[in-house]
């Protein structure tokens, strides 16, 4: 989308713990609804002691349709930081806490850049586990594997092959850094951060003060957990086999459509129900620890990371249909833990009891997508409902981050059929807020698709 990941965050706290919010927030609030810009994008730490009329004014800024702010819990974000810098201190950490592009924090001045180049597609990996570790397409394997005939059997294969995937990416990634310090060393950038000068090394060679930002990234774990739910639900020797699941998803589900309406009737992430919740929360722990084991090319272990950005529509095109019902080539689900469009009918409030289930103290970063009608949330009242829903979502201090589209779908229907009439139409992608029109189909379909909450 031509986006430079510019990202200004407000709020939080002062370093001796009171809210930081003042007049200047107010002012730069109300210059994001006076102009609408896609950049810088707009954030805000999320604390108990903020203002009223902040909060108001930032929620008015909210229902301009902008996308921003997003809003990120500080509090999970202090506890991750201090566990991966200990000794730099709870005081350091809120005063210098900001925000690394869309939705990763830093600590600004003495962080490494999270730089990533690709992403780890979980919708591939549960592909690949189904069918023994080999590509139906391409005929590429990843690693041979036995076809599983079993729920126990295809969670082994896809365990597996998350953990090789994870090991290759960060031994590729280690590589290509190396070669960048040794090529194009970040000589001018390290003067001034600290603290290179003071330890006589840049920051391609560990100077930084915080050298525990490098992240693995991936999207796609709640197809994933959708998939394994649907395949526990309705395939393991029940009412289907494996084999008939395997044939089906090789023809797109073509004359399969009772076995598909059965999947899709499966339960699915972020209705708060018991079975695609503990998958979930099973799955994220095991991709947090899988990467943990690996060394940084700062000598550091990688930090855990979730991400979007728009990769579920390319990754989404590069996987036949998948267990949960989803059509070859759709849109895997956006953001990290957004439900995957249309399959959220249980209301906000339960989808966001589904986000409260996982510790999102574990990795660096985190986004959540939420879609409103303008309807639904008109007037003070309508800004208070959502502000209640931010305070719900963040009290059990599990939760990181949610950002809203303030939209109604038959506009953004019409900009698709005539953008011309809608140049200035602005809308959330990921952790980055878009002109509507200028988005690639795929991307717009995907925005349109998702599920249109009321409060």
């Amino acid at each position: 989308s031509g986006n430079l990941f510019q990202n200004l965050i407000l709020g939080g706290y002062t370093a001796d713990g009171q809210p930081a919010d003042n007049p200047l927030s107010l002012l730069i609030l109300q210059a994001a609804i006076n102009v609408a810009t896609t950049q810088p994008t707009l954030s805000i730490w999320w604390s108990p002691g903020l203002s009223e009329e902040f909060l108001l004014k930032a929620m008015e800024c909210v229902k301009t349709g902008s996308g921003f702010p997003a809003w990120f819990n500080t509090e999970i974000y202090l506890k991750h930081e201090l566990g991966r810098n200990p000794g730099l201190g709870l005081r350091f950490i809120r005063e210098h806490a900001s925000m690394g592009g869309c939705t990763e924090p830093v600590l600004e001045g003495c962080s490494y850049g999270v730089v990533q180049p690709g992403f780890i597609n979980h919708g591939k990996l549960i592909e690949l586990a189904l069918f023994g570790g080999r590509d139906p397409r391409t005929g590429i394997v990843l690693e041979e594997r036995a076809l599983p005939e079993t729920y126990e059997a295809l969670l082994d294969a896809y365990m597996g092959l998350l953990e090789r995937a994870i090991r290759h990416w960060q031994e590729y990634w280690n590589v290509v850094m190396e070669a960048h310090a040794r090529t194009v060393p970040l000589i001018f950038c390290s003067a001034v951060m600290r603290d290179c000068i003071e330890r006589g090394l840049n920051m391609d060679r560990g100077g930084l003060l915080n050298n525990a930002t490098p992240t693995t990234l991936s999207s796609g774990l709640v197809n994933v957990t959708n998939s394994l739910a649907a395949v526990r639900s309705v395939v393991d020797g029940r009412t289907h086999t494996m084999a008939e699941l395997r044939e089906a998803i090789l023809a797109g589900w073509k004359d399969k459509e009772l076995l598909r309406k059965q999947l899709l009737a499966a339960p699915e992430w972020g209705n708060d129900h018991p079975l695609p919740d503990g998958i979930m929360r099973d799955l994220w722990e095991l991709y947090c620890d899988r990467v943990e084991a690996g060394e940084s090319y700062l000598g550091e272990p990688y930090d855990p990371s979730m991400l979007a950005i728009s990769t579920f529509a390319p990754f989404g095109k590069a996987c036949f249909a998948t267990p949960d019902g989803r059509l070859p080539g759709e849109p895997l689900a956006d953001g990290v833990t957004s439900p995957h469009p249309g399959t959220d009918v249980s209301g906000p409030t339960a989808v966001l009891r589904s986000v409260q289930k996982l510790d999102h103290s574990r990795i660096r970063g985190g986004l959540h997508n939420m879609k409103f009608h303008p309807s639904a949330i008109r007037g003070v009242e309508g800004s208070l409902k959502v502000l209640h829903l931010v305070r719900s979502l963040f009290e059990t201090q599990t939760a990181f981050q949610i950002q809203f589209n303030v939209v109604d779908g038959e506009i953004l229907r019409d900009a698709q059929q005539h953008p011309e009439r809608h140049r200035d139409l602005i809308v959330r992608v990921a952790g980055f807020s878009a002109f509507f029109v200028e988005l690639q189909r795929s991307v717009q379909d995907q925005v349109i698709a998702r599920t249109e909450h009321a409060v």
